[in-house]
Parts: structure tokens; sequence; C-alpha cells
């Protein structure tokens, strides 16, 4: 921590904002640090820092941070890069409960990578179709 900083002034708010993002992202896989840096370290979901609580009656301890599979597994998603969002544990909760696990998200194919499309309501790969000769 810098000098006379406080999390109590509001003109540090800045950086103990980058503070807490760069303590949790040394806790976080190559990966994970990917997927934080497409949304610049805000949940995907309510668009607050991942660092902060969502819930203002939460700790950050409490609150938790999930790694959430916008086009679900049971459904076909995959964990990818371009499939996966960084989440508050109480925002993921809520997108459940509003919309169920099993849910597809709206214009699915922003989720895909190269060789995946949706069949069905399904995510496919391209070599798991079937080839016609």
């Amino acid at each position: 921590m810098q000098g006379r900083r406080s999390p109590y002034r509001p003109t540090d708010a800045a950086y103990f904002e980058r503070r807490r993002h760069q303590l949790l992202a040394k806790r976080w896989t190559v990966f994970q640090q990917r997927v934080a840096a497409k949304t610049q370290g805000r949940c995907a979901l309510c668009t607050r820092p991942i660092a902060e609580p969502a819930n203002p009656g939460q700790s950050n301890r409490e609150s938790g941070i999930r790694f959430h599979l916008m086009i679900p597994a049971t459904l076909g998603g995959q964990a990818t890069l371009a499939n996966m969002f960084v989440t508050h544990r109480w925002c993921q909760q809520q997108y459940h409960r509003r919309y169920g696990h099993h849910h597809m998200p709206g214009d699915p194919a922003r989720f895909l990578t190269s060789g995946e499309t949706i069949l069905d309501g399904h995510v496919v790969r391209a070599e798991s179709s079937p080839t016609h000769h």
C-alpha cells in the first residue's frame, strides 16, 4: 500500500479498486485473468467491479467470485474464453433464480468459438456433426 492512502478517502477510491483487483488476480490462473479482462475486471451481470461485493450487505468473503458459463454445460457450452464470464456469486444466483440453470442467452452465437454452432438449442462442434459423402 502506498504511503498515506486511505480506503475511506474518496480521492483514493480508484487506487484501492485497482489494488483489490490486483490482489484477486494473483490467485487466478492465466485463463481466469483473461476471462476477467474481457469485462475490465467487472461483473458481467451487474457491471460493478468484481473486487467489491455486489450486494451491499455482503463482505467480499461472502460475495465470492464465479466464472460463469453463459451457455451452460447442459446445453453443450464449453469452458472457453468466448463462453465464460466472471460474476459475483450473488449476481449468478439471481441470474439462475430468474432464468434457471438451463437457459440459452439471447444471441448465443457471440459465446461460441470457431467450429461451434447452435442446433436444436444445443451447442454442437463441427467435428461431432455427421459428415455426408
